[in-house]
């Protein structure tokens, strides 16, 4: 396999035009092969998106590091990245890109597209390279190198691109997806909270708010998750939650399809799920008014009788007469059932 032919992509709309069929003719096929001999394997084997964001996302920084020690993550790897290209350079996609006229100066789709290639290109050889080095002990045929921590001086660079935008005087082009773990974690967050209407504490006194810990809006939904009709598994939220969290804490750096693939997976618990009766945005999650009052209840009781962590944590809070705990109307698709 020719490693610097894999990753080259020449300049201009032409360049990835050519990439793109090469990619779909022959170069996914020469990366399978490749994978697959320095896996060891005759095949890949079939995993839904469910199996691969369990076996690729941690949840806490040692589960990251069990996962480095195994082969089943680098193998998971590599079907999310062949998975997550041959997802992008659909049929629909490749036509309307090869028909799409680039502005005069320096185009910034023509731009954006390559800068994503040139990056998912050389992360799908990474993950080879480290395959060979930390699970076969033996130097990488691919030789390169990746920063596993994000820089905070890009944080800050990309900051001014949201406000401005990539096409500015204010602001860099240069693309960050890292960024985009640290809104998929607040975007969770904020779903859950407002489905459920978990907000926290408010302090009257000094007229400040306290949100609860998302771990124990957690455990207090694993006590109904029979109740609770989620488009995707908790357990695969609460994963995408914590591995978002290791990155915000850190920088710890991503490979592209596991921001690509936590995306797509979470599309139908962000905007709802479509049903013969319509679709709404709040339809991602459905339960009944009295499972919403069981949720709202218990909080109340632990409110009031903390135990363990959350005693110390509430103590305070019980002690002083100026808290109370803040809910509201629920933002889930509601079951008609007598509340209890």
């Amino acid at each position: 396999m020719n490693y610097a032919q894999f990753i080259q992509i020449e300049d201009g709309h032409q360049g990835l035009i050519d990439k793109f069929d090469w990619l779909k003719a022959s170069g996914i096929e020469d990366y399978k092969r490749k994978a697959l001999d320095i896996f060891n394997l005759k095949k890949f084997p079939k995993k839904n998106d469910s199996q691969l964001i369990q076996q690729i996302i941690p949840r806490t920084p040692k589960d990251f590091e069990k996962k480095e020690l195994t082969k089943s993550y680098y193998i998971s790897n590599s079907i999310c990245f062949i998975d997550t290209i041959n997802w992008i350079l659909s049929a629909e996609f490749v036509e309307q890109f090869r028909v799409y006229v680039p502005e005069e100066n320096k185009d910034t789709i023509v731009f954006n597209y390559a800068d994503l290639f040139q990056h998912i290109l050389f992360e799908g050889l990474y993950n080879l390279a480290r395959y060979e080095a930390i699970i076969l002990k033996r130097k990488p045929e691919f030789t390169g190198y990746k920063n596993p921590i994000h820089h905070s001086i890009e944080m800050h660079l990309f900051a001014k691109q949201i406000v401005f935008g990539q096409s500015s005087f204010h602001a860099f082009r240069d693309r960050e997806p890292d960024l985009a773990v640290s809104i998929i974690r607040q975007m969770v967050e904020i779903r859950l909270r407002n489905a459920f209407g978990i907000y926290g504490l408010y302090n009257r006194k000094q007229d400040i708010f306290e949100p609860l810990p998302m771990s124990l809006i957690f455990d207090i939904l694993k006590k109904y998750k029979d109740k609770i009709d989620l488009s995707i598994p908790l357990e695969d939220i609460i994963r995408i939650y914590g591995w978002a969290n290791i990155y915000l804490h850190s920088g710890l750096r991503n490979e592209i399809w596991k921001i690509i693939l936590s995306l797509r997976y979470l599309d139908t618990f962000m905007t709802g799920k479509k049903t013969q009766a319509g679709s709404s945005v709040d339809w991602g999650i459905e339960t009944d008014q009295s499972t919403i009052k069981n949720i709202h209840n218990d909080l109340h009781k632990l409110f009031n009788n903390p135990k363990g962590f959350w005693k110390r944590l509430l103590s305070f809070a019980k002690k002083e007469k100026f808290y109370e705990l803040v809910t509201s109307n629920p933002q889930v698709k509601l079951n008609k059932t007598n509340v209890v």
